[in-house]
């Protein structure tokens, strides 16, 4: 993750800032990085500028979303699904579940293969407070449907959905609300005030299937990157 001085801050050369970038996203990648990414918000154009000149190309708008569980009704999944939690399967079996919701994922497709899953599971678990009772993967009919992972939020009461997906082959049969509303639940079980998530904004299915649920966004953000050169 590439976090810089503000374009137009006091002091600050454009040009300079732009190289200085540069340079250290190279760096990054000759040290054996994936790729280099930055999430300027979506109105700070300058920053915008920045990175476009530096070489990184926009890869998505992710919207962080946002639901006030003191007023969410608990609602019953309602699927015939079985549901193992992080206690009863290993981490090669949720990193062949989590590959096969990227088959054909509209949310940051680009990334897609980029990292070893070793360090896209490992990812996820920094992104808060690692809960291994609030990751789930949902079997139906014997196989893995789809995978939901929730952390907590070390700043105060409240949660985050850091993934959620649904392999190809059940698409379109109500297991991703019934993902969603699993992760609700028990974060509302542990005393949780809110849940949040960032999704591709483009994604309209799951916008649609958050809204639904009562998410309302609070702001977003553009994701750039920039990868080595025998990856573009």
């Amino acid at each position: 993750m590439l976090f810089h001085s503000p374009p137009g801050a006091v002091g600050v050369d454009g040009e300079a800032l732009t190289a200085v970038v540069r340079d250290a996203a190279a760096d990054s990648l000759k040290r054996g990085m994936s790729f280099v990414q930055s999430l300027p918000e979506a109105q700070d154009s300058q920053s915008v500028g920045v990175l476009r000149a530096a070489g990184f190309e926009r890869i998505a708008r992710l919207s962080t979303m946002r639901l006030d569980l003191s007023r969410h009704a608990a609602a019953p999944e309602g699927h015939d699904l079985g549901w193992r939690n992080h206690t009863c399967f290993s981490e090669r079996e949720l990193g062949d579940v989590i590959s096969r919701t990227y088959e054909g994922s509209l949310d940051c497709p680009r990334l897609t293969g980029l990292r070893r899953m070793s360090d896209v599971i490992a990812s996820h678990k920094a992104g808060g407070v690692f809960r291994p009772e609030a990751w789930w993967i949902a079997d139906r009919q014997g196989r893995p449907a789809g995978c939901v992972l929730v952390n907590d939020d070390a700043a105060g009461p409240g949660a985050e959905l850091v993934y959620v997906g649904v392999v190809p082959e059940h698409r379109g049969s109500g297991i991703g609300d019934a993902l969603l509303r699993r992760a609700i639940t028990q974060a509302k079980q542990r005393g949780q005030r809110v849940i949040t998530l960032a999704v591709d904004a483009s994604n309209r299915f799951a916008v649609a299937l958050y809204e639904a649920r009562g998410f309302e966004q609070t702001h977003s953000r553009e994701a750039y990157m920039t990868l080595p050169e025998t990856q573009v």
